[in-house]
């Protein structure tokens, strides 16, 4: 580290030597580089780190600790992965289940940490779980009233699985992806989140909340359900055209933005897609994907636009996946890293389908400004 150099010499008596050092103190300007954060220090000057487990056992040791986090990241994830009850292996009935506290302590590796508590939904089965994270587990608890609702309106949801508008279309277009049973299932499901659960302030946390609010609102059940069947056959034809284009030869200079879309259609339409896509944003299938069938119409006339966009896109996306990779490991739900995903779908439609518009304005630094606000 450089510093300003000679002595103190000069300072006064001591009544006025605070105020004379207080003044140097303020001329010796440092830079991050007079750190030279750059320089080797070779390895046997590094300090040796060692890695142990809950109980004191050696697991491993470095010198390096970036190396060290990585090689142990998942254990200890593991390790204080949060340890579920006696009473969370108990399923849980729509009408009579307990209240579930918003949060409590727990002792996780040796600390007393808080924990928060939720119903979980596990294979059609609802059980209560707790979670390290208060936005993860209202995100299971969300999908877990879900699944009740359908058993405390068990003959309104008997009549919607044999009546929901073009069933039988529903099946042959989704059959490439799975059950038309399972379909219904999701769409009811999906349904019910919106008929029910949304623009509640807070979600029922004992039997008899969820009891009054199914109760108050199960009248337009039957409306939402419906909208949503006509609205994912829409989306299943459009996907389902667009399926066809990639049959017969293929020109192998549009290869790199058939592959892109390809991916992007993957991460649309997949088994499951109903319900796992947020309803705000599900609406606006229809207009991504025929914002890709104006990108297939303009490609033979934009091949090399069309390959810079798709290379973006791609570095884009990757870093989406990667932060969603760790998020996930990490047992975090980020509302900002969801948001960021939807709005690289209305990056591409600003980029290949402009005239069909965006929900919100959208540009490559707004993307850049909307990532800034994700959690690392």
């Amino acid at each position: 580290m450089r510093h300003r150099q000679g002595g103190l010499a000069g300072f006064g008596e001591p009544c006025g030597q605070l105020g004379q050092v207080t003044a140097f103190a303020e001329e010796l300007a440092l830079a991050v580089d007079h750190f030279q954060v750059h320089l080797q220090v070779e390895n046997h000057l590094k300090m040796n780190l060692e890695v142990v487990d809950g109980q004191g056992k050696f697991l491993g040791e470095g010198r390096d600790l970036a190396e060290l986090t990585a090689r142990f990241a998942e254990a200890s994830q593991a390790a204080l992965a949060v340890p579920q009850t006696a009473k969370s292996q108990q399923p849980v009935e729509a009408k009579v289940f307990a209240a579930v506290a918003e949060k409590t302590q727990q002792n996780i590796a040796g600390l007393s940490m808080t924990v928060y508590p939720a119903l979980v939904e596990e294979n059609g089965t609802v059980k209560e779980g707790r979670f390290s994270t208060a936005a993860e587990a209202e995100f299971q608890h969300r999908r877990a009233l879900q699944r009740l609702l359908m058993q405390q309106l068990a003959e309104p949801a008997k009549f919607l699985r044999g009546k929901l508008p073009g069933l039988t279309e529903l099946g042959l277009m989704y059959r490439e992806l799975g059950r038309i049973d399972a379909l219904v299932e999701d769409i009811l499901l999906a349904s019910l989140d919106t008929c029910v659960l949304e623009g509640e302030a807070s979600l029922p946390r004992d039997g008899a909340g969820l009891a009054a609010l199914a109760e108050r609102k199960r009248g337009s059940w039957t409306e939402h359900a419906e909208r949503l069947a006509r609205l994912t056959l829409e989306v299943l034809k459009l996907w389902h055209g667009l399926q066809k284009r990639f049959k017969g030869k293929i020109d192998l200079a549009q290869a790199v933005a058939l592959n892109d879309i390809k991916q992007q259609l993957s991460n649309l339409v997949y088994p499951g897609f109903v319900r796992e896509t947020p309803a705000q944003w599900f609406k606006e299938l229809p207009r991504f994907l025929k914002a890709i069938e104006l990108r297939l119409e303009k490609l033979p006339s934009q091949v090399q636009k069309d390959r810079v966009w798709s290379s973006e896109l791609g570095g884009l996306w990757a870093q989406y996946q990667n932060r969603v990779n760790k998020h996930t490991q990490e047992g975090k739900r980020d509302p900002q890293l969801e948001l960021y995903r939807w709005w690289l779908e209305e990056y591409r439609v600003s980029l290949f389908a402009q005239q069909l518009g965006t929900k919100v304005p959208i540009s490559d630094k707004r993307l850049s400004k909307q990532w800034s606000q994700v959690e690392p």
